[in-house]
């Protein structure tokens, strides 16, 4: 069983009731919300437990802990309503009382009576939603089955299709089968829902799933200063402006050369232009150049350092 991680929106058990973390004070009190009841009440954390895996399964949670005190507020108005009712002898009559004083119809108060009778506790009379809930598909089951068969044929091969190419051929199998097309966006929604490493293993070779997704073992040693020495480049937090308008024209891009073992800057270079393969050789000139010239040459940095390293890490750029 995992350990519970007491975070607002959690749930757990307390005193054999299904809760909701509302509110984690300093103290260590946790306020928490009964799904059951909607009651809230404050409980020391070290008595909450884990839900179990089988009623975690059970319980359909979506939007629970979304539900404003006003909702449960009125579903717990609705919930001692729907008790008068049954406890009541003459449940047409009743009906109509409770009708006139929520201002709702008698058709809906006997909805309620039968949602309650079904599950009986406060969330089943919350307020439904509008429009569609989350993560629900307006699209029909053929369109659905057209989708998931281009993404099994055309996305999810070695060929590494673009996304703009299901898209297209989405289009062109509804058109074949007599079928409104979709738009881009569903179509797109369902290729972001896929499993990263499914779609890794489906359209890339094993070392580049094992490089993305799998633990090198081992560790990275650095012995001795100028081993290794790794470059990568940043955008500078200062605008460049012109001399003589006084108009910005930039913010200018530093290339870093830093040793790993010492974490000393051993060169560097300052340009407006994008980082290339440029950047990193003027770098590496002012890595190996004498500290002097650096001197002479009035540069911002002083670099205590020169020399040749066997070895050089470059970060990618644009």
């Amino acid at each position: 069983m995992k350990q519970l991680v007491v975070v607002p929106g959690a749930t757990a058990v307390a005193d054999d009731r299904v809760v909701i973390i509302v509110q984690v004070n300093a103290s260590g009190q946790v306020q928490v919300r009964d799904l059951a009841t909607g009651a809230v009440s404050t409980t020391p954390a070290s008595a909450l437990r884990q839900l179990p895996v089988l009623e975690r399964k059970r319980l359909d949670l979506t939007g629970l802990e979304q539900t404003s005190d006003a909702d449960w507020q009125q579903a717990r108005d609705r919930e001692k309503a729907v008790q008068q009712l049954q406890a009541s002898a003459d449940v047409k009559a009743e009906a109509g009382r409770i009708a006139d004083l929520m201002g709702v119809s008698e058709r809906t108060v006997f909805r309620w009576l039968a949602a309650y009778r079904k599950t009986p506790s406060t969330s089943a009379l919350l307020p439904a939603r509008a429009g569609a809930p989350t993560g629900a598909s307006r699209l029909s089951p053929q369109i659905e089955s057209v989708i998931d068969e281009v993404i099994r044929d055309v996305y999810l091969t070695k060929t590494r299709a673009k996304k703009e190419e299901v898209v297209r051929q989405v289009g062109l199998r509804c058109a074949h089968r007599r079928l409104a097309a979709p738009s881009r966006k569903p179509i797109l929604a369902r290729l972001r829902a896929l499993d990263a490493m499914e779609v890794a293993k489906a359209r890339l070779q094993p070392k580049e799933v094992a490089a993305l997704f799998e633990t090198v073992p081992g560790s990275y040693r650095v012995e001795r200063a100028l081993e290794v020495v790794q470059i990568d480049h940043t955008r500078v937090d200062v605008v460049v402006l012109d001399d003589e308008h006084r108009l910005p024209i930039g913010r200018p891009w530093l290339t870093l050369a830093v040793d790993v073992c010492t974490r000393m800057v051993t060169g560097f270079y300052l340009s407006l232009e994008a980082p290339s393969s440029t950047s990193v050789a003027l770098c590496l000139t002012h890595t190996v150049m004498p500290t002097p010239l650096a001197q002479s040459q009035r540069l911002a940095l002083l670099v205590a350092s020169m020399g040749h390293p066997p070895v050089h890490s470059c970060g990618q750029w644009p």
